[in-house]
């Protein structure tokens, strides 16, 4: 009664996002054309990260329209596991997949989180099976390293039942209208597009303050405003940003030079991240800092540039 749905390869989304998406995909949908919108501009990921101190988990990403793929969550508020059971065992039996919100302080494979310390989470219930011991559910959870087995009921019960952030005592499940998602509108998904990359702005500077400080905390590296957790994290989104958003520029068909300046500017992001975390045991090569955080401000420049003039001609068109 099982599934074995493969993580999506990504290092952006939350919990409960990247489990939806990693689902979709396992049921080939083209997930990638909603990917426009993972395009985040460096003053956000900045402000986010390294001024206000946030994990990737909480990240404020833009909604991704799953309707356009013909794809409507359907949640579900039930206060209570026991009282969720015969409609999650019902939705189960269906060959439905359940997503299932819990705190990752009573789930074992949490190993971070465990009996550490409260977090809201998600995972997915794709089966279950009962004997003599009662009921056991079976858990996929793209967790690093994933997981995918039975526990039994106690443990899901508590997970749930015990969670007390604002959205917690929900599951929820997909409804498909299955013509829309073999023939989604490219045409309606392109004037999203549009529309976004005419909002879209980033004014780079950044880097100028990533180079800044790193050269004022050279001698001790940890001492970055922010942290050098912080700091990590920021050039790891970033790269995740633009590897998504490449995904979209591929399946969407956009011809030219975007995808490879995205190729770029992932690489010299992922470069940029390898001299700041290399400061943590010798000094840090400003000048090769520097010339890298140059090579990304004109990169993205070059993006951005681009952008305009893709979505000036869909515009025409």
């Amino acid at each position: 009664m099982s599934k074995m749905i493969p993580r999506y390869d990504e290092d952006f989304f939350n919990c409960y996002m990247g489990h939806v998406i990693s689902y979709l995909k396992h049921l080939d949908l083209p997930v990638e054309l909603l990917f426009f919108k993972c395009l985040e501009s460096t003053e956000r990921i900045y402000e986010y990260f390294l001024v206000q101190g946030g994990d990737r988990w909480h990240f404020p990403t833009h909604f991704l329209d799953l309707n356009r793929l013909g794809a409507r969550i359907i949640a579900r508020h039930v206060p209570t596991f026991e009282e969720a059971k015969p409609e999650i065992q019902h939705l189960i039996d269906q060959g439905k997949v359940v997503f299932i919100l819990c705190d990752g302080y009573y789930i074992p494979h949490r190993v971070e989180s465990y009996h550490n310390y409260y977090q809201d989470h998600n995972f997915m219930l794709t089966g279950y099976r009962t004997n003599e011991s009662g009921t056991q559910w079976f858990v996929e959870d793209h967790a690093r390293p994933d997981f995918y087995d039975y526990y039994d009921e106690s443990l899901i019960r508590d997970s749930y039942n015990l969670a007390h952030y604002p959205h917690a005592h929900q599951f929820g499940y997909f409804e498909f209208d299955l013509d829309q998602a073999r023939n989604p509108d490219k045409r309606a998904i392109g004037q999203s597009f549009a529309e976004y990359v005419s909002t879209y702005t980033d004014d780079l500077s950044m880097l100028d303050r990533l180079l800044q400080d790193c050269t004022i905390h050279q001698a001790d590296i940890t001492q970055l405003p922010g942290g050098l957790q912080g700091t990590e994290r920021a050039l790891l989104y970033i790269a995740s940003s633009r590897e998504l958003f490449r995904r979209f520029v591929t399946a969407y068909s956009i011809e030219g030079e975007l995808a490879l300046l995205l190729k770029q500017s992932i690489d010299l992001a992922f470069g940029i991240r390898a001299l700041v975390l290399r400061g943590r045991v010798r000094p840090i090569d400003l000048h090769k800092l520097e010339t890298k955080c140059t090579q990304l401000q004109e990169n993205e420049t070059a993006i951005l540039t681009t952008l305009v003039r893709h979505q000036q001609a869909f515009v025409r068109n």
